[in-house]
């Protein structure tokens, strides 16, 4: 859906809506005690026969054009056959659970060959091909299972050349030759003076030796997998990264580290935090709490407090929620000082139980946001300078720039953040404002 966009009409709108209605009670139909479950189970099926019947009629389930190739297709695969794909019928599914099972086998009925696209796992596809042993359709159906189309990612106009052995498919354009210039990566990176950067190098210089498994998350931390950093061993969904810490110190020798976000932190990490602490697991918990949803565009969370849409809520404070459900090493540090953090880290790696560390700083960009960012800019002194590249091995910070034997730093992109200098052995970099 989000890469898919298209002209939308309003149909009419009833504004007459109230914006609050009334619950009415009904126990038979709403406390699924075991008793009222055996009934609901019946009474479920039979509003599944009443879907089925609107799935029928549902305009949304439409036929176009005619010939002797029919192709079963929704979402933004519809788009795709109809910009490439001429001389076929096509049954356009809007209306997908239930499908509308009369409409697919009529349609199929006298079909030379029927093609289903979509993306991703074969749905529809499987239930075609249902729908015409059920009906003694004798007609070949292409998609995923016989190899016609890829199981694996999206579909693009490459794709549809795939079906030019069945149907006849328009050619894409040409794309632009490439260039012969060897162009080098540039993989998505932390920003310049993103709190997370302290946190990591920290991290590491902390547990040095020490064999740790480093669970992290969905967010922008996430891209601590990268060099060299290297802080994610192990990534599954929202919250999993601090479950599977309790997992790791149970069935491993190996202290597990869980990365989580202040946002991701109150929306599923609360409750493996308290299993930690029921098992006596053996867990460090760093909350990156940088005062923002921010991969997603600075929604506020919990820790933030809400003010917009006449609702006025006060910020829950992490440090005090963590100790409230038991917690007994709790620190909540400066990432910017990494010195410091890396002292803070050592403690709670060795701390024999649930450790808390709170990285609490602002995100840049929230700040340059909200006009709140403080310019400053990082000098290097390069007389006092002995290149040992410090800075650039723990912060690697885009604005810091590895020239010949030298680091320089490139004003357009440094924010003055300080990680560079307070890790630098010979302090000859300098916060300027």
């Amino acid at each position: 859906v989000n890469h898919a966009r298209s002209v939308v009409e309003f149909g009419p709108i009833n504004k007459d809506t109230p914006l609050k209605g009334h619950f009415d009670k009904d126990d038979a139909k709403f406390v699924n005690i075991p008793a009222y479950a055996v009934q609901n189970r019946v009474r479920l099926l039979e509003k599944n026969k009443l879907a089925q019947q609107l799935s029928e009629e549902s305009p949304l389930n439409r036929i176009e054009g005619e010939g002797e190739i029919g192709i079963i297709t929704s979402g933004v695969s519809y788009c795709y056959v109809k910009e490439f794909v001429s001389g076929v019928s096509i049954l356009k599914l809007g209306f997908t659970n239930p499908l509308p099972e009369k409409k697919i086998a009529e349609f199929i009925k006298g079909k030379k060959a029927i093609i289903v696209v979509e993306e991703l796992e074969p749905f529809v596809e499987d239930q075609v091909l249902r729908i015409c042993a059920q009906n003694r359709l004798d007609v070949p159906v292409h998609g995923k299972r016989d190899g016609t189309l890829p199981r694996e990612w999206e579909f693009s106009p490459d794709t549809m050349q795939r079906l030019k052995d069945i149907v006849s498919v328009k050619k894409a354009a040409v794309p632009m030759a490439k260039s012969d210039m060897k162009l080098p990566g540039r993989p998505p990176s932390l920003c310049a003076g993103c709190p997370h950067r302290g946190m990591y190098a920290a991290t590491k210089k902390a547990a040095g030796q020490t064999p740790v498994v480093y669970c992290s998350d969905i967010g922008c931390y996430t891209l601590g997998v990268q060099p060299p950093f290297r802080t994610a061993d192990f990534i599954i969904c929202m919250g999993g990264g601090a479950g599977a810490a309790g997992g790791f110190a149970q069935v491993t020798d190996q202290k597990p580290i869980a990365f989580i976000g202040d946002s991701t932190f109150f929306h599923a990490g609360v409750q493996p935090l308290t299993s930690a602490l029921f098992n006596h697991h053996s867990i460090v918990m760093v909350i990156l709490d940088n005062r923002t949803t921010a991969m997603t565009g600075h929604q506020p969370n919990p820790g933030t407090g809400r003010h917009f849409g006449g609702i006025n809520t006060d910020a829950l404070d992490i440090e005090t929620l963590v100790k409230g459900i038991g917690v007994q090493f709790v620190r909540t540090v400066d990432p910017y000082d990494v010195t410091s953090c890396v002292k803070v880290m050592k403690d709670a790696i060795d701390f024999d139980g649930v450790a808390v560390v709170i990285s609490k700083c602002p995100c840049p960009l929230l700040l340059k946001k909200e006009k709140r960012l403080e310019k400053k800019v990082c000098v290097v002194n390069q007389d006092d300078c002995i290149s040992c590249f410090t800075c650039v091995r723990m912060i690697a910070c885009p604005a810091l720039i590895k020239r010949d034997k030298s680091v320089e730093v490139d004003p357009n992109q440094c924010i003055g953040c300080g990680m560079c200098a307070n890790v630098c052995p010979k302090k000859c970099i300098e916060v300027r404002q």
